[in-house]
């Protein structure tokens, strides 16, 4: 029997076998955030302010590549530059 609980910004991550019972561990995690702007100065300021907050963060200054990056349900939050001349 596997027992995965996820409380806050706890996960469990560590497999511990007592017998035939295992118990995942929990360990912090980071929310994932998704920055996308063409402007390269407001992609690392946002970068910066989210990083000192413990997020993990990704950057694209390209749309494109953001797109073909881009995996659902992956990030928890997502900043998008909505008048980007590239799409």
């Amino acid at each position: 029997m596997t027992v995965r609980m996820t409380t806050g910004f706890f996960e469990h991550t560590e497999d511990l076998v007592y017998g035939t019972l295992t118990v995942k561990e929990k360990q912090p995690f980071s929310k994932r955030v998704l920055i996308v702007d063409d402007e390269p100065d407001i992609c690392t300021a946002l970068k910066e302010l989210f990083d000192e907050k413990g997020f993990k963060v990704d950057t694209f200054v390209d749309p494109t590549l953001a797109l073909e990056n881009f995996k659902s349900n992956l990030y928890d939050l997502s900043i998008l530059d909505m008048k980007m001349g590239q799409l």
